[in-house]
């Protein structure tokens, strides 16, 4: 549900709406057809590489620090195909990294894993309900990882 709190916004789309005898709805629509529903493919790359950049930066500047002379040294190419993520305590890893490292659950990667588990990436509104699934699901996981974690000690 739209709710327009600029009231002189409002009262322009109710007089289109009305001279044009249209619901409001329709008037939107006519007026977003000239935009695409989604960023060119250019764009996307473009805004991706970008993103990218700020990231291998960060990871540089880490490396910098903790002398890692071998990472330091890895392109951006390099990185592309080799850069895997920023773990909880800010460290950038490496996709040869993966079976060193142990990641804490975190709820939006538990969301998509199990959405996607289950079949229904291409029928839930995920963004719709995530903090509905996260509250009732990811709530119910940590408090059976704890106990199991308990009942194993």
């Amino acid at each position: 549900m739209l709710v327009i709190h600029n009231e002189q916004l409002a009262n322009r789309l109710q007089r289109i709406a009305t001279r044009e005898n249209r619901p409001i709805e329709d008037v939107l629509e006519s007026l977003l057809a000239d935009y695409p529903e989604e960023m060119p493919a250019a764009q996307t790359e473009n805004a991706v590489q970008q993103y990218r950049a700020k990231l291998y930066l960060r990871s540089r500047q880490y490396w910098q620090q903790t002398g890692d002379v071998k990472r330091l040294a890895l392109t951006d190419a390099e990185l592309d195909e080799q850069f895997w993520l920023f773990d909880a305590d800010d460290i950038p890893r490496l996709k040869a990294d993966q079976d060193a490292v142990s990641l804490l659950p975190s709820s939006g990667a538990w969301l998509a894993k199990t959405v996607e588990s289950v079949g229904l990436s291409d029928q839930v509104d995920i963004a719709g309900h995530a903090d509905d699934i996260l509250r009732e699901e990811f709530a119910d996981y940590l408090l059976k990882r704890m106990n199991d974690e308990d009942g194993a000690r």
